[in-house]
């Protein structure tokens, strides 16, 4: 009971400090850069269903790369293009009760994080090392739900052992100010305790204006800091891990068309309206720190007019890719377009040899995995 009051009381807490949205001025960075295109393929016969991770053992850098629907792991060296392994999460592992695999970690050659529904775990091939049973009908749950919508995975984080993850009021209507006064991101510790709130959140933006289906969350943690963007907010927030507070930094693009709405509460339980609403606005995409070259990369998915000149419609097929380049102090270098229907940016990561921007595949046969490594350095 208890719980559940102190989570009542921070959401009030957070609803009465409302402040006014601020649309933050981009600054621009006097750096310059180069960069080179160098086509990239994974030979892979699983189905593009799939979720990633990266991970470094200090001297090789691998992807790794969990099928959904065969639950097999693999994980692939970078630089040779091989597998290095590859096994089976069997079904005496991830128990299809605790519902379908939202996120995992690849912790290490003996040990994996993974997500479900209604389970966080750590698991091994042959057994389960941890598991904590997650979203059930005790009192902390009342309100809460951990999970992952998409765009922000779990992750480990070794100094505090402990394994964040997203979360939101599964209790609240989505177009109520609860929904967006409720956390978004809980810390759960590997011993017993009681999830952790941390403090971020949605943006003023959310709290005094409704935007349909355009309320996604893109969330990349580091050791040291999570980046944060909202869909429909061109602003970038920065939380400290260590000095516990929040930056933020202007991130409109040049190129954003055309400027963002929100959408009359009317349509809140209109699917059509909000889909519509969502395919026409800019959608601000994943924010990725390059701890190589010091720089941050940030995706938009640029906003379309429902019609052309010659009466055709368009869709979600014709929303052009924008790449922003931000040096490390989040100043504006660069935006490229990418183009339309070429790049997927949830797929996209950062390797030791540049941004890996995944490409759609043209061979529906699903034998390899494509991307384009932008190879960016400075001048």
């Amino acid at each position: 009971m208890i719980k559940s009051l102190i989570i009542t009381l921070w959401i009030l807490i957070l609803h009465s400090c409302v402040k006014h949205y601020i649309d933050m001025d981009v600054q621009y960075s006097p750096v310059r850069i180069a960069w080179e295109l160098e086509h990239y393929e994974i030979n892979y016969t699983g189905s593009q269903n799939f979720l990633f991770d990266l991970w470094n053992d200090g001297n090789q850098e691998y992807l790794v790369l969990l099928n959904k629907d065969s639950r097999e792991l693999r994980k692939i060296n970078l630089e040779q293009r091989d597998d290095i392994s590859a096994f089976n999460l069997g079904d005496s592992i991830i128990n299809d009760e605790y519902g379908i695999i939202r996120s995992f970690v690849f912790h290490n050659d003996e040990s994996v994080f993974i997500l479900q529904d209604r389970i966080m775990s750590l698991i091994s091939p042959k057994k389960i090392l941890w598991a904590k049973i997650i979203n059930t009908d005790s009192l902390f749950y009342k309100n809460v739900m951990l999970t992952n919508l998409d765009h922000a995975p779990m992750y480990f984080d070794a100094k505090n052992q402990s394994v964040s993850v997203q979360s939101y009021c599964h209790t609240c209507p989505v177009y109520s100010k609860e929904y967006y006064a409720a956390p978004v991101h809980y810390a759960v510790q590997l011993g017993d305790k009681t999830p952790e709130i941390l403090d971020i959140g949605y943006s003023s933006r959310y709290k005094n204006k409704y935007w349909g289906f355009s309320n996604l969350i893109f969330r990349k943690e580091y050791e040291d800091r999570y980046l944060l963007g909202f869909s429909a907010d061109p602003n970038i927030y920065i939380f400290d891990k260590i000095n516990k507070k929040t930056k933020v930094y202007g991130g409109k693009s040049k190129f954003q068309y055309p400027e963002l709405q929100p959408l009359s509460l009317k349509f809140k339980n209109d699917s059509n309206a909000k889909l519509k609403h969502l395919t026409l606005s800019p959608v601000y995409k994943e924010i990725l720190f390059d701890a190589y070259r010091r720089l941050y990369y940030r995706f938009l998915l640029n906003g379309i007019a429902e019609k052309n000149n010659d009466g055709s419609y368009n869709g979600w097929k014709d929303k052009e890719l924008i790449l922003m380049i931000f040096d490390e102090n989040f100043d504006l270098i660069k935006e490229l377009k990418l183009g339309k229907g070429i790049y997927n940016s949830s797929k996209s990561f950062v390797g030791n040899n540049g941004l890996y921007l995944y490409k759609f595949p043209v061979d529906k046969s699903g034998e390899k995995l494509s991307y384009e490594i932008y190879k960016i350095s400075r001048i």
